[in-house]
C-alpha cells in the first residue's frame, strides 16, 4: 500500500465532511469495506475504523438530519461494539500494547481504568513489567475518578468490585505504582482490601455449583464454559454474580492457571459492550415504538422480538427484553400472558421474571382503567418478605398514575396500601423509597389540580417514614426533589410561605428562608423585592426555579437572564438539568431566542460533565434538550450517545418521542440494521 492509499484512509472521512460533501460522507460511511481496510492498513489503530460513522454522524447532527442521525448513531455502535468483540488481552498477548491500548479506551471512564488494570496485571503476570508498568502509567495519566461502592447496605457496584479483585492481584508484587492507582480507584477502606486481597467468603448455596462447574471449565481452558455458568447467576442488588466471578477467579488462580484467571476477569468486564447488550436495547426499543405500527405490523414485531430474546445467552438479558415484550404486547392488544411469554423467552416458569413483569404491568392496567385487573395481580404475588417490595412498587406506580390522571382519591388509596415492616422505620429501605415515590406522585397530581393543602400534606408524608440520611438514599432524595420542584413555584406564585421543611441535601434552611422571603413579597405584590429576595438564596438551582417562574410577571428579560447565569451555576447537573428546564419553559413564553440557544450549548455541554457517561443519564439529557430546542445544537450529546448501545437505541426512541421521526422510518434503522 502507498503513502497515497495510507494518506486516504486516514482521511478521507474528514475531508468529505470538510468540504460539505455529505452524500459522499454517507456512502462513505454505509461502505462495509472501507473499516476493513484501515483496520488492514493500521492494526494498531482499531479505532480508526469508527472514523467513517463518526464523521456522517456529526454532518448529521449539523444538517439536522434525524433520519440521518438514527441511522449512522446505530452504525456506529454496532461497530464500536464489534471492536469491544476483541479482548484488549488478546490483543497484548498477540504482541501489539499498542492495539491493546486502544481497545482499552472505552466511552465508560470507569471500564477504561478496568481494562487497564487488567492488561496490567496480565502483563505482570507473563514477567513483562516494564509493559505493565508503562500501561498503569498511562492509566494514571489519564486521571482516572475515582470507582464509587454501592448506593445502600449490601448493593455493589460492580466495577468497585472488579477494581479490588484485579488490584488485589497487582498488590501481591507491590510497586508504587499499583499503590497510586488503588488511591485513585478507590476508598481507604477498599484501598486496603484490594492490597490485602480477600477472597469473597459467601456465596449462596443455589449458585455454589455453578462457580464449582465455572472454575472445572476455566482449569481446562473452557473459558466461554465458565462464563456460561457464571451467568446463569441472577445480577442483583447484592452482587451475587460478581462475587462469583470473584469466587472462580481466585480458586483458578490458587490451582496455577493465573492466565485463565485473567480470562475469566475479562469475561468479567465483558456485559458492558458485550454484542447481547446491543441485541437487549434494540429490542426494547422497537418494543416501546411498536405501540406506533399498525396492530398487525406490531404483533410481528413482537412475535420476532420474542424469538430473538429466547436466543439471548444472558438471562438477565432475556429477562429485561422479557419485561420490555411484556410491556409492549399489552400496549398493542391490552391484554397480557405473563407465565406463558416468561416460560417462552426464560424456557420455563420463572417466578422472578413474572413477579417482576406483574409489577410493571400494575400502573399500565391501572391507567388504562383496570384498577380490579392490577390488584388481582398484585395479590398473585409471592408475600414473604424479600418479595414484597414488588407489591408495594406496583402500588406505588399506579398511585403515580392515577395521580398524573388527577385521581387523586384513587392514588392516595393506594398508597396506603405500601406496606412498610417495623425495621423500615429506622433504616430506610425499599418499602420506605416505595412510599415516598407515590407521595411524590401524588405532590405534583394535587399541584396539577390547584390542590395547595393535599400537595402540602403528601409532601410532609414523605418526611414521616423518612430521613434521607441512612438506607435507601436515591429513590428517597429523588422522590422529595420531585415533591420540591412541583411545591417551590407553586407556592411562590401564590404568595404561600413557612410551609417547606428544611432538609440536608435536600433544601437548606436559607433556601427556604429566602423562598419565604420571596413568596412573602409576591404576596404583598412587591415583585422587585421578590427578585432581590430570590438573588439571596444560596442554592442556585432553587434561584433559578424561582427567577425562572416570576420572570412570566415581572421584568422578563432581567429575571429570565438571571435565572439562566443562576442555574448554570449549579454543581451537581441533575439539579442543573431541571433548572435549565424551568428556564427553558420561561424562555419559550416570553419568545425570548437568545436564552433558549444560551440554554441548548449549555445542555449540550453536560455531556462532558457527566462523572462516568452512564446511558441512563445521557437519554436523562437528551430527552430534555429535545423537548427545548434543535438537534442541531446536540452535537456533544449525540456523539456520546452513539457511543454505547443503550442510549444510541435510546436516542432513536426519543426522536420519535419528539416528533422528529416516525416510528416507521426508524424500526428499520435500529432493528434490520444492526
Amino acid at each position: 500500500m502507498n503513502e497515497t492509499d495510507e494518506y486516504a484512509l486516514r482521511h478521507l472521512p474528514a475531508h468529505l465532511s470538510d468540504a460539505d460533501l455529505t452524500s459522499r460522507l454517507y456512502e462513505l460511511a454505509r461502505h462495509e469495506g472501507f473499516p476493513r481496510k484501515q483496520s488492514a492498513a493500521f492494526p494498531d489503530e482499531p479505532r480508526i475504523a469508527l472514523s467513517a460513522p463518526r464523521s456522517a454522524l456529526t454532518a448529521a447532527v449539523a444538517n439536522g438530519d434525524a433520519l440521518a442521525v438514527a441511522e449512522f448513531a446505530i452504525r456506529h455502535v454496532v461497530r464500536t461494539v464489534d471492536l469491544a468483540s476483541e479482548s484488549p488481552v488478546t490483543a497484548a498477548r498477540a504482541g501489539s500494547l499498542e492495539r491493546a491500548w486502544q481497545l482499552a479506551e472505552r466511552p465508560h471512564r470507569d471500564d477504561r481504568s478496568l481494562w487497564y488494570l487488567l492488561l496490567a496485571w496480565d502483563l505482570r503476570a507473563r514477567g513483562h513489567h516494564a509493559e505493565s508498568d508503562r500501561t498503569l502509567d498511562r492509566l494514571l495519566r489519564g486521571k482516572p475518578s475515582e470507582i464509587p461502592t454501592g448506593e445502600w447496605m449490601d448493593e455493589q457496584n460492580w466495577r468497585n468490585t472488579a477494581a479490588i479483585t484485579i488490584l488485589g492481584m497487582l498488590a501481591e508484587q507491590p510497586s508504587p505504582l499499583v499503590s497510586r492507582a488503588a488511591e485513585a480507584l478507590l476508598r481507604k477502606f477498599h484501598q486496603d482490601k484490594a492490597l490485602a486481597s480477600e477472597r469473597p467468603t459467601y456465596i449462596p448455596d443455589r449458585n455454589q455449583k455453578l462457580v464449582d462447574d465455572s472454575i472445572e471449565c476455566a482449569v481446562t481452558g473452557d473459558i466461554a464454559g465458565a462464563r456460561h455458568s457464571l451467568n446463569q447467576i441472577q445480577l442483583d442488588g447484592h452482587g451475587y454474580r460478581i462475587d462469583a466471578y470473584r469466587c472462580a477467579v481466585h480458586e483458578v488462580r490458587t490451582r496455577g492457571h493465573e492466565s485463565e484467571a485473567v480470562d475469566l476477569v475479562a469475561e468479567m468486564l465483558r456485559p458492558v459492550d458485550d454484542a447481547e447488550e446491543l441485541v437487549l436495547h434494540r429490542i426494547r426499543a422497537c418494543a416501546e415504538l411498536s405501540a406506533l405500527l399498525d396492530k398487525r405490523t406490531a404483533l410481528d414485531l413482537l412475535a420476532e422480538l420474542t424469538s430473538t430474546a429466547a436466543a439471548v445467552e444472558d438471562p438477565q438479558h432475556r429477562f429485561r427484553a422479557c419485561r420490555a415484550i411484556a410491556l409492549a404486547t399489552f400496549a398493542v392488544t391490552g391484554t397480557h400472558d405473563i407465565p406463558t411469554l416468561v416460560t417462552t423467552v426464560m424456557g420455563g416458569p420463572h417466578k422472578g421474571a413474572e413477579t417482576t413483569i406483574a409489577s410493571a404491568l400494575c400502573p399500565e392496567l391501572a391507567a388504562a382503567g383496570q384498577v380490579p385487573a392490577a390488584l388481582d395481580l398484585i395479590a398473585k404475588m409471592p408475600n414473604e418478605l424479600f418479595w414484597e417490595h414488588f407489591a408495594n412498587d406496583a402500588y406505588a406506580a399506579m398511585a403515580r398514575s392515577l395521580a398524573s390522571r388527577g385521581d387523586l382519591d384513587g392514588a392516595q388509596e393506594l398508597t396506603e396500601r405500601i406496606h412498610i415492616p417495623g425495621y423500615e422505620r429506622t433504616v430506610e429501605g425499599e418499602a420506605i423509597q416505595a412510599r415516598a415515590d407515590a407521595f411524590a406522585g401524588l405532590v405534583v397530581g394535587a399541584v396539577k389540580a390547584g390542590e395547595t393543602e393535599r400537595a402540602h400534606a403528601a409532601y410532609h408524608e414523605i418526611y414521616r417514614y423518612g430521613s434521607g440520611m441512612e438506607g435507601d438514599l436515591d429513590r428517597w432524595h429523588a422522590a422529595a426533589q420531585e415533591a420540591l420542584h412541583a411545591l417551590v413555584p407553586h407556592d411562590l406564585m401564590r404568595g404561600i410561605s413557612g410551609r417547606l421543611s428544611w432538609h440536608h441535601g435536600i433544601l437548606s434552611a436559607d433556601a427556604i428562608n429566602g423562598l419565604d422571603a420571596a413568596s412573602d413579597a409576591v404576596a404583598a405584590g412587591d415583585f422587585s423585592d421578590a427578585v432581590d429576595a430570590l438573588m439571596r438564596v444560596e442554592a442556585p438551582a432553587w434561584r433559578a426555579v424561582g427567577l425562572s417562574h416570576l420572570a412570566t410577571r415581572y421584568a422578563p428579560r432581567q429575571c429570565v437572564e438571571l435565572a439562566f447565569e443562576s442555574a448554570a451555576s449549579e454543581s451537581w447537573w441533575p439539579l442543573r438539568l431541571h433548572a435549565y428546564g424551568e428556564v427553558a419553559k420561561a424562555a419559550k413564553v416570553l419568545q425570548n431566542n437568545e436564552v433558549t440557544d444560551r440554554l441548548m450549548t449549555a445542555i449540550d455541554r453536560i455531556s462532558v460533565d457527566l462523572a462516568t457517561g452512564e446511558s441512563g443519564h445521557l437519554l436523562r439529557v437528551l430527552d430534555s434538550a429535545l423537548g427545548i430546542g434543535d438537534l442541531k445544537r446536540l452535537p456533544r450529546l449525540v456523539a456520546a450517545a452513539a457511543d454505547q448501545p443503550e442510549s444510541a437505541c435510546g436516542l432513536c426512541v426519543l426522536l420519535v418521542e419528539h416528533r422528529r421521526l416516525s416510528a416507521e422510518k426508524i424500526l428499520p434503522m435500529i432493528w434490520r440494521q444492526a
